[in-house]
């Protein structure tokens, strides 16, 4: 059958309600795209009104302004009408990921003396119920105190947490860090290890997505690769060493670690069966297994998968490749290009490019999961697209969103953060021929 009737078919099935457009008459349509005509000017202003140095001192300096709060807890989300403040471990996990980049780039005692801060308040919120290995997904402040969401956790967070953590520990020089960062991890272990590979609740109440193991789901044995490959480093003891080592060498002889292992499933040609956080996510933990070990067989997986990805145009999954292969400097040139385009205020404002002036969408957009978007056939720059909190984890080729967002929640920068922290990096090892994939 051919492609395009593939795709009519699929898309009939698809569409609806499980399309991720919002729908408008004309007339309001209309008067959207003009607001975001004017919107998109000022944010493009911004955007050029700064160099990447300066844009990082920007995002740095208003990150620590109005999204880490005491005790030392990283918001996503900074509500400017409201009093609603939520505190994330992704974020502050992300945010030391950034800290432990920087202090290799720099050595500047002020970064290492951050993620010190961020590291005691990732042991506030792993305290607030025990200190026993489950960490809240994320706190909600109520008064003076904070309490835990009734969300789970889900492995996700620990996948970002030993990626943090291994860079962290790899970088900072700090001996009192490093305790911390073994003395968590270890007991992070020795909760998954007690509890057959899984997460579950201190109240004994199973996750849903708790999984360190899978027959058949890759995303599932990365998970349990990125995160055994990292204790192989921060932990010392030796009897949990050996535990660890044990179940690693299980995985392996179950093959969750080969050359033609299956990371991404995309079917026709327009059907990705996995979101684009997801294949964030995977992409990461690759990267930190290689981090972790060095290993050829996980650089083999992790370019497969990135040839696959490429088609994204997605820098971050650009600029983490670069590290480990120091691959060709073009791909810095759009990374660089694309760090420029950031504006200066983001946040939750509506965007509509649907007719916009100079925009061009695809005919046949891509079916995500269970959704079709509108999409560019080039990604817009950052400023003409609608802010998100975590740009990377999300398709480059959006045209619309934040539906009758007003700008009164802001997000971090964090996305830039990180993503300038790799580039200035990768920048550094092209110029001075230095390899720093290791």
């Amino acid at each position: 059958m051919p492609k395009f009737s593939l795709y009519l078919i699929f898309s009939i099935i698809l569409s609806g309600c499980l399309h991720g457009e919002a729908k408008y008459d004309k007339n309001i349509l209309a008067q959207k795209v003009s607001s975001s005509n004017l919107n998109i000017t000022q944010r493009a202003q911004e955007a050029s009104s700064l160099n990447l140095a300066e844009k990082e001192v920007y995002f740095y300096q208003r990150f620590k302004k109005n999204f880490i709060i005491e005790p030392n807890l990283v918001k996503r989300y900074h509500h400017l009408n409201s009093s609603k403040i939520e505190a994330h471990i992704d974020e502050s996990l992300l945010f030391l990921g950034y800290l432990a980049l920087r202090y290799q780039a720099t050595e500047e005692e002020q970064y290492q003396k951050l993620a010190h801060n961020i590291i005691k308040g990732i042991y506030y919120l792993e305290n607030l119920d025990g200190f026993n290995g489950y960490l809240p997904r994320y706190v909600i402040k109520k008064g003076d105190t904070f309490t835990i969401a009734s969300e789970q956790i889900a492995t996700n967070s620990y996948s970002l947490l030993a990626f943090a953590y291994l860079l962290a520990y790899q970088n900072f020089t700090e001996p009192k860090i490093k305790n911390m960062l073994s003395k968590h991890y270890t007991t992070i272990i020795k909760y998954i290890l007690n509890n057959n590979l899984e997460l579950i609740e201190p109240d004994g109440s199973e996750v849903e997505f708790g999984k360190f193991k899978a027959k058949l789901d890759p995303s599932k044995q990365l998970t349990g690769l990125a995160f055994f490959e990292v204790a192989n480093i921060l932990v010392s003891n030796d009897k949990i060493k050996a535990a660890l080592q044990d179940k690693l060498d299980n995985f392996y002889r179950k093959k969750y670690r080969k050359k033609n292992k299956i990371t991404y499933l995309r079917l026709f040609g327009f059907w990705d069966l996995a979101s684009t956080s997801s294949n964030w996510l995977n992409y990461l933990k690759l990267y930190t297994s290689i981090k972790a070990t060095n290993d050829e067989v996980y650089k083999k997986i992790f370019a497969k998968l990135y040839q696959n990805l490429k088609k994204e145009q997605n820098i971050f999954y650009d600029l983490l490749y670069y590290d480990i292969f120091q691959d060709s400097p073009q791909s810095l040139n759009y990374s660089k290009n694309i760090l420029a385009s950031f504006p200066l205020s983001l946040n939750n404002l509506e965007i509509i490019n649907t007719g916009r002036e100079g925009v061009k969408t695809t005919k046949f957009t891509n079916i995500i999961k269970n959704k079709r978007w509108l999409e560019s056939k080039q990604p817009l720059p950052i400023y003409a697209r609608p802010s998100t909190y975590h740009d990377w984890k999300r398709n480059q080729f959006r045209v619309n969103g934040n539906y009758n967002g007003q700008g009164n929640v802001e997000f971090s920068g964090l996305d830039f953060l990180l993503a300038y922290s790799f580039y200035q990096k990768n920048l550094k090892s092209n110029q001075d021929g230095s390899n720093y994939s290791n």
